[in-house]
């Protein structure tokens, strides 16, 4: 198909630059990504039309299975998921030294073909009038204290895996087992609701979960929106960014997590895929990241709405790979613990 070539002034660069209407790059996504800010912006400076489709879990899984996915792009929101991508060959590798010079190494592999855009963290929300103490800690959550107060979403949750793999990761699988066995043991109800829900049923005065950690975007996302009761309950909850304070270890900072992009193995479009990349890191992108409810993953870019709304914390800057390498075994550590 002939493309139809025309100009655009391209922001910042000052000039005129030669770009040509192209066929769609196809999206497959575990989110919600249609009309998304970024990519519309990406079709701006670019001309590249982005045509998104929506996998539900099932959906992904059935994709990994199959092989080989008709699209160029994969878009998801784990680190474990971006793993089980590469260890099925889903993926191909890509070069570009502008993302390598502008994101952290410990939020891409383009040798497996993907890099992080946002950042989200997990962090512990808490009711302080339902406890005497607030956990300073994801360690803290298995402690006798808060027995019948703790309440977090199901083993099979791609969110649980990632978390266990943290503590696997900072104080081996015996130990991680123990950590989970008490918090296990501190439930106040079996697990299994979501992020949004967990925070609801901490803000309930009847309801005994006082404890939970949850992906930090929830909460803002609920105090921006319509519901006003919704909001009000959530105005008598506390967020405890953990593991602040202390030696090694325990001061490493909140637990964080990827949104990425990645490169389909067969793809033709491997230098479409880098200029989406290559955008997604620009200051401009990273702009609409910091003023929407994730974390960029470029520094200084400007304003970042979750810091405006809780503030400078120590985020833990392990590399996500080093946690994904040790999703399997957690998810091992979480079955022994009993954890439903």
């Amino acid at each position: 198909m002939p493309r139809v070539r025309f100009l655009l002034l391209c922001a910042g660069l000052g000039a005129a630059l030669p770009l040509y209407a192209a066929e769609p790059l196809k999206v497959f996504s575990t989110r919600p990504i249609d009309g998304d800010p970024l990519l519309v912006g990406f079709t701006q400076q670019t001309g590249i039309p982005i045509e998104t489709v929506r996998l539900s879990p099932d959906e992904f899984e059935r994709l990994v299975a199959a092989g080989e996915p008709p699209a160029d792009l994969l878009m998801t929101a784990d680190s474990g998921a971006i793993r089980t991508l590469e260890r099925a060959g889903l993926l191909q590798p890509l070069e570009s030294e502008l993302v390598e010079s502008r994101v952290d190494e410990g939020l891409r592999d383009l040798d497996a073909g993907w890099s992080a855009y946002a950042t989200r963290v997990r962090i512990i929300f808490a009711n302080p009038g339902k406890l005497e103490e607030l956990p300073a800690s994801y360690e803290a959550l298995a402690d006798p204290a808060y027995r019948g107060k703790v309440c977090l979403g199901p083993r099979g949750s791609a969110y649980t895996s990632s978390f266990a793999a943290m503590m696997v990761v900072n104080h081996g699988a015996e130990e991680a087992q123990r950590w989970a066995e008490g918090v296990v043991a501190n439930f106040a109800q079996p697990p299994g609701a979501r992020d949004s829900a967990l925070l609801m049923a901490l803000a309930d005065p009847e309801d005994p979960c006082a404890i939970t950690v949850a992906n930090h975007y929830y909460y803002p996302r609920i105090m921006q929106g319509d519901d006003e009761e919704a909001k009000r309950a959530l105005e008598s909850l506390e967020a405890v960014f953990p593991n602040q304070q202390g030696e090694g270890s325990e001061a490493r900072g909140a637990y964080r997590n990827v949104n990425v992009y990645a490169l389909v193995k067969g793809s033709q479009r491997v230098d479409d895929a880098r200029l989406l990349l290559e955008y997604l890191s620009s200051d401009e992108a990273q702009r609409i990241v910091g003023e929407g409810v994730f974390y960029p993953v470029v520094e200084g870019v400007g304003p970042v709405a979750a810091e405006q709304m809780f503030g400078e914390w120590k985020v833990d800057d392990t590399s996500v790979l080093r946690y994904a390498d040790a999703y399997d075994e957690a998810q091992a550590v979480l079955e022994r613990a009993g954890w439903e």
